[in-house]
């Protein structure tokens, strides 16, 4: 980025009733739609500010972040029943340390144990003598026996890999394209207990996400996709939990009525909900969402029952 961008005169934005200042050519840079208002013949170009009703403190404030220094920080999480001012959360002091985990790392937790494999001992729990590796070729009589007394299928059969399974299993090997490009992003965090509430942190991403669907800053919007995907592949969805889900849902719905392209972020929810349906479903707040969102969302979760099936 050339000096020239740093050394230009700053624009004020009012955001939430608080001032941002960022260097005009740096916005201008970054967002067309912000350009033609910091240098066009608007009202703003002329006052050398602007005043963003629909834009959230938090939200631009990231932006400001990202623009700098090209990445952001997201909202902490907080422990359900504190406030966020007790030493947990956004502002508090406390922070449990990142995990380093980044979805190339993960791998798929099935639905079942895998089958074992027969050890190379004469005989085992299970009533089966196996061949051992002592054995000698052309020894006359049968290598297999087994217990009469026990009764079970000779044919042991190896449990098939469920819907779920592969529907998470291609969630996470989702492709990113920002996170893997940069070693300055600090790793995402997993939660470690059903009393984390992961409700901002999830909201921090998908609402800088249509910000940059707003105002044209693709590479920010592929950024906070990549970071919500990443969050939510190593997220562990507690029954206590599933209202985090269910309140994101009802942003990006909602958001889906006013802003449009956000279909990328529509799709990842739909992936992320055909293999965890099973649990949001036993919250009731998901169904009294579908009835009240007025028909995008219960289309999407009849596509999802469909690929569960």
């Amino acid at each position: 980025m050339s000096e020239s961008v740093y050394s230009s005169p700053p624009f004020k934005f009012v955001i939430d009733g608080k001032p941002f200042y960022i260097h005009k050519e740096l916005a201008s840079c970054h967002s067309k739609p912000l350009d033609r208002m910091m240098n066009g013949y608007l009202a703003e170009a002329q006052q050398g500010s602007a005043v963003l009703n629909e834009i959230h403190f938090e939200t631009f404030n990231r932006f400001i972040q990202w623009a700098y220094v090209g990445y952001y920080s997201p909202a902490d999480f907080h422990i359900a029943g504190r406030s966020t001012d007790d030493g947990v959360g956004e502002k508090g002091n406390v922070r449990p340390a990142a995990t380093g985990l980044r979805t190339s790392d993960l791998s798929v937790p099935l639905d079942h144990e895998p089958f074992p494999t027969p050890s190379d001992h004469d005989e085992d729990d299970s009533g089966w003598t196996w061949p051992s590796k002592s054995s000698k070729k052309g020894k006359r009589g049968t290598p297999w026996k087994r217990d009469s007394n026990i009764d079970f299928d000779p044919v042991p059969t190896i449990p098939q890999q469920s819907s779920r399974d592969k529907l998470k299993k291609s969630f996470i090997s989702r492709k990113t394209t920002i996170r893997t490009e940069s070693i300055a992003i600090t790793p995402l965090r997993s939660n470690k207990n059903d009393q984390e509430d992961y409700t901002e942190v999830f909201l921090s991403h998908a609402c800088l996400y249509v910000f940059a669907e707003m105002y044209d800053i693709q590479p920010l919007k592929a950024l906070a996709l990549d970071n919500l995907h990443g969050t939510l592949a190593i997220f562990t969805l507690y029954k206590a939990r599933t209202g985090d889900i269910i309140e994101l849902l009802r942003y990006i719905y909602g958001a889906m009525q006013s802003v449009p392209g956000v279909d990328e972020l529509r799709s990842l929810m739909k992936e992320y909900v055909a293999y965890e349906m099973d649990m949001l479903m036993q919250d009731a707040n998901l169904s009294k969402l579908m009835v009240e969102d007025g028909g995008a969302l219960l289309e999407d979760y009849m596509e999802m029952v469909a690929k569960r099936i």
